[in-house]
Order: C-alpha cells, then sequence, then structure tokens
C-alpha cells in the first residue's frame, strides 16, 4: 500500500511540476525577464525532467530492466538534457558541444560509481 502511494506521489509531483512549467513558460517573455527568473526556469525544468527520468527508470524496471543506479542515472541525464536547453536558449549549441558534454557526463558517472564504491568498500 505504501510503495502504491509513494509511486502516485511521484506521478503527482509530475504533472505538479508539467502545470508549473506551463505557467511559467507560458507567461514569461524570455527576452524580458530578469536572469534570475530565467534560472529559476532551468532549475524548474531540471526538476521536471529529474522527476521524468526516475518515473522513466522505475518504469523500465517493472518491465524486467536491471538497474543498479537510478539515482545516479537520472541526475546526469538530467543534468545533459537541462546543459543542452540551456545552451540551445542562448544560441550556443552545437554538435562539437554535445559530444563535449556526454563525455563530461560520462566521466562524471564514472567518477561517481568509483566513489560509491570506494565508501562500500570501507
Amino acid at each position: 500500500m505504501n510503495k502504491t502511494m509513494n509511486k502516485y506521489k511521484l506521478i503527482l509531483l509530475f504533472v505538479l511540476l508539467l502545470v508549473l512549467d506551463g505557467l511559467f513558460f507560458g507567461f514569461t517573455d524570455p527576452t524580458r525577464i530578469s536572469q534570475v527568473f530565467l534560472l529559476f526556469g532551468f532549475v524548474l525544468a531540471g526538476l521536471t525532467t529529474y522527476v521524468l527520468m526516475i518515473l522513466i527508470l522505475r518504469y523500465l524496471k517493472y518491465l524486467g530492466f536491471k538497474l543498479k543506479n537510478e539515482s545516479r542515472i537520472s541526475v546526469i541525464v538530467t543534468i545533459v538534457i537541462v546543459i543542452a536547453l540551456a545552451l540551445e536558449s542562448i544560441g550556443q549549441f552545437s554538435t562539437v558541444d554535445l559530444i563535449t558534454l556526454l563525455i563530461f557526463c560520462l566521466i562524471l558517472y564514472v567518477y561517481l560509481g568509483a566513489i560509491s564504491s570506494n565508501k562500500r568498500s570501507k
């Protein structure tokens, strides 16, 4: 029962974040708002992406895929998507940027895996 409630809370949180995204991006003009509000929009989009990634990975786990590091995968994919969104919004996104971003995130994923295995061995 508790697991079912947690699943629905996550879905409800995702829907709430989508509504907030729609309201924020629907009623603001990115050329006229301050950078603080623009940063708030990126954080909001990042939270929405993170919750979506958790939902997708939990569904894949439910389908039978064996995933060990759901939270780490969610964080890395969210970082890639939000940075790509930020670069695209300022007009600085290219294929080279995407490749560089993916390489850095792969290094970050391996590094975080090494840190967590170090903590487990101690």
